[in-house]
């Protein structure tokens, strides 16, 4: 299920690609009601501005349920949180996986009446990291999972037929994996999983599912700490 959504997630995170507002301007915040029952509910901040490693553009969609449910905290509150977090962060070399996992962990010690949480940090594309990537952390019954992906450019040429493509999109290579392991020291490099993946492709072979499993298997060669690997072909969105 998370794998379907960070599918998903990636699709949006591409299809806000535009160009960027003028300035560096904040979304408003939502009228401050808390939610009136214990269903799941969202709050999103879209392309959100945020100083970490230089100016980057975030997309953040928060689901949560409280109990008792007329505890619940306001969107308002919670946005205001999260931009506080986000614009307090001391550590300028953290990864942004591991922002999203302390961010996720201070929403929880905030709002106790927090029963269950999943956090999406959507990085979209820069000049230096030219890859849409992103986390989920989720908290449910007492626990944490975390949840990466992100989608990489492939050439044509290595595609079992031919794509069917306006030439302005193309295919991209979506990967999903869960980390599980214990010491948060030692989170992988996202590019050093696209250099196992880079390394495991042997052109002109086909991107078949055969391929992919290939790839996957290599990926947990190289980095035991990965769990729940998918890789799916895609089409890339055009930028709006």
């Amino acid at each position: 299920m998370v794998f379907r959504l960070a599918a998903a997630a990636l699709l949006a995170l591409l299809s806000c690609l535009g160009p960027a507002a003028p300035g560096l301007t904040e979304p408003a915040p939502e009228p401050e009601l808390a939610p009136q029952n214990d269903r799941p509910h969202r709050i999103s901040l879209d392309r959100l501005p945020v100083a970490h490693q230089g100016i980057h553009r975030l997309n953040i969609h928060l689901d949560y349920a409280a109990s008792p449910a007329p505890l619940a905290p306001a969107p308002a509150s919670l946005q205001q949180a999260i931009q506080t977090f986000l614009a307090q962060y001391p550590n300028e070399d953290d990864y942004w996986e591991i922002v999203n996992r302390r961010l996720a962990q201070t929403l929880i010690a905030q709002y106790p009446q927090l029963t269950t949480l999943s956090l999406e940090m959507g990085v979209l594309p820069c000049d230096r990291f030219p890859h849409p990537r992103g986390s989920i952390v989720t908290y449910e019954a007492g626990e944490v999972r975390e949840f990466w992906y992100f989608s990489m450019p492939i050439p044509a040429a290595a595609l079992a037929s031919p794509f069917e493509a306006a030439p302005a999109l193309g295919p991209t290579l979506t990967v999903a994996y869960e980390y599980w392991m214990e010491d948060k020291a030692l989170y992988p490099d996202y590019n050093a999983v696209i250099t196992s993946i880079m390394a495991t492709w042997r052109q002109p072979e086909s991107l078949t599912r055969t391929a992919f499993e290939t790839i996957a298997d290599q990926i947990r060669r190289d980095h035991g700490m990965l769990t729940n690997i998918d890789i799916n072909l895609n089409q890339a969105i055009a930028a709006q």
